[in-house]
């Protein structure tokens, strides 16, 4: 049987995670494992990194105090933690860091799909990640 230790969590800034964070969390808790906070800012087009650093500085540091303060709740129940900030396309960058670092599991928080337009959901973020992902990922709804 297979132990989930290292649980990779990516997380927007939005406060839709409670039950992603709580079950990555049960399942640390489980495996004597850890759970990685990972928050992926998107590249505006156009707008490199370089020409623009304070406006993309002002991004992390919202995205490091959001992350924190989710680590804090980890924290409180002795699960050990990282937090990484990614700067590229969401999806890519979850796939890509799962696998350059060997996670056993990527827990994430399904968007709803649109049942007037059902063929929108094809291109969400945790449908590409669940088909790509080397690892099993779990949607949690």
């Amino acid at each position: 049987m297979s132990v989930f230790r290292r649980i990779l969590l990516p997380l927007d800034l939005t406060d839709k995670h409670d039950k992603a964070l709580e079950i990555a969390a049960s399942l640390a808790q489980l495996s004597g494992g850890e759970v990685t906070l990972l928050h992926v800012i998107e590249l505006i087009p156009d707008l490199p990194r370089e020409e623009q650093p304070d406006f993309y500085d002002a991004l992390e540091k919202q995205a490091r105090q959001h992350l924190q303060e989710l680590a804090r709740r980890l924290q409180e129940k002795q699960v050990p933690w990282h937090i990484v900030i990614l700067y590229g396309q969401r999806a890519d960058e979850v796939i890509t860091y799962a696998s350059e670092n060997a996670m056993d599991l990527i827990v994430l928080s399904s968007h709803k799909v649109d049942l007037e337009k059902p063929l929108t959901g094809w291109a969400t973020m945790s449908y590409k990640i669940g088909i790509l992902a080397q690892c099993p990922v779990l949607l949690v709804k």
